[in-house]
């Protein structure tokens, strides 16, 4: 299934699937951008007011306390691989933020200002501060973390701008905020057919329909025939894909490029694993979030099954499988409202129990299907020695023997720090 993987940096990976159904495609390019757990900060507004897990404390910027809230959760957070939701302890790590700018130069308040504060749980001693440098990585370029706000020069009598704040960070998923998405880019395009013959007969048709051009006087107008041909090349031939026997296209080119806290490799991975966790739900008996109603057609044949807390990825899905496995059966869904969490699956069955047993039969058949992809995926990417067996995975760009030998604050954002390796990071040269 995954074909000419091939890593183009240590953040992006690009790979052909083929052959299969569109829908699929989409299915994995969706469930990469909003399926896949990651660590950050819940910043949103409580219906008290306040922030969920950013608490500003004190704040004499002009800033307002929500957007330096929402700022501080978009910052990409980096941890251990072995890490995840359920081993997770939310209250265990204590981000602290206390920054004060009494000097008379503007002053960047950036992620390496963070204070890590990990809290012992055998005893009840003071937290143990560990180095951000675990959480907060540098731009393997600049050698910088991202500015939260600016600070400005104290004037004499004035008292100095100051912020602080303390955050606790979770796992979510990009369905829920895009600050829980791990990948900047996910997309896919169909696989071009490099076939003469079918690039040909796409450029006679494309110049008799479109352009109103007869291909045979076009030959003596070399220079008209020069810019068509730019035209085509640039937008037309894309039409030109890889298509199975019923003429729809079935292959397709991924590019996948990682925020930074999870390696590209991974977040595939964990996105076929949870389309099948997604389908697992729905294989046995159906649970409550399902509501099975008669469908409100003219024909009383049929079963409207409302799904709470889906979407589009989980409709598309088993209408495209009930379609392609159930030929007989009127399948159709949609989502009625973008702001209401629900999707409503119709179903041309007399018997409500028919309805369920579908549901239950094309479940379990997506599940299978995204756990065999999610196994070759991982064959694939051995056989290609993207990983290794006996190596873990690390952050793009940043290996563990490089974040350990960080110093506390090694980073020194926007004061120093030009490069930065297995020794103490040294400062920039003032000229």
């Amino acid at each position: 299934m995954f074909q000419n993987l091939k890593r183009i940096d240590d953040r992006t990976l690009a790979f052909t699937l083929s052959p299969t159904r569109v829908t699929y495609a989409n299915t994995l390019r969706r469930a990469v951008q909003t399926e896949v757990s990651i660590l950050g900060f819940r910043s949103d507004i409580t219906e008290t007011g306040t922030t969920s897990d950013v608490k500003v404390l004190k704040n004499t910027t002009p800033i307002s306390n929500e957007m330096l809230a929402d700022r501080v959760g978009l910052l990409p957070l980096w941890y251990d691989l072995f890490v995840n939701e359920a081993n997770w302890d939310k209250e265990k790590i204590l981000f602290k933020l206390h920054v004060k700018n009494e000097t008379d130069q503007v002053r960047n308040v950036v992620a390496a200002d963070f204070e890590c504060l990990e809290r012992n749980e055998d005893s009840a001693d003071e937290p143990r501060r560990i180095p951000n440098t675990k959480f907060f990585h540098p731009d393997p370029i600049t050698t910088e973390t991202p500015i939260l706000l600016v600070l400005k020069p104290q004037l004499e009598g004035q008292a100095p701008e100051e912020v602080h704040l303390e955050a606790y960070a979770s796992f979510g998923k990009g369905r829920e905020h895009t600050r829980f998405n791990p990948a900047s880019q996910c997309a896919y395009r169909y696989s071009l057919d490099t076939s003469e013959e079918r690039i040909m007969a796409l450029w006679v048709s494309w110049l008799r329909d479109q352009k109103k051009v007869d291909p045979k006087e076009l030959e003596q107008q070399p220079d008209r025939k020069a810019v068509l041909e730019r035209e085509f090349r640039t937008l037309e031939i894309y039409r030109c894909y890889l298509q199975d026997g019923d003429g729809e296209p079935m292959s397709y080119d991924f590019t996948v490029e990682t925020v930074g806290p999870l390696p590209p490799q991974k977040i595939v991975g964990d996105a076929l694993l949870a389309v099948a966790a997604l389908a697992d739900k729905y294989a046995g008996d159906l649970p409550e979030t399902v509501d099975i109603r008669p469908a409100d057609w003219a024909s009383p044949v049929g079963f409207d099954l409302w799904f709470t807390n889906e979407d589009h990825t989980l409709g598309n899905l088993l209408q495209t499988w009930i379609s392609d496995h159930s030929a007989d059966v009127f399948v159709g869904y949609k989502v009625p409202h973008p702001l209401r969490p629900e999707m409503v699956l119709r179903l041309g069955v007399k018997e409500e129990s028919a309805a369920r047993d579908l549901i239950a039969e094309a479940a379990m058949g997506i599940a299978d299907l995204f756990r065999t992809w999610s196994d070759e995926w991982s064959r694939t990417l051995l056989d290609e020695r993207i990983v290794s067996p006996k190596s873990p995975e690390f952050a793009p760009g940043m290996s563990p023997e490089k974040v350990a030998g960080l110093p506390w604050k090694a980073h020194e954002a926007a004061r120093g720090v030009r490069s930065v390796d297995s020794q103490a990071a040294k400062p920039k040269s003032k000229v």
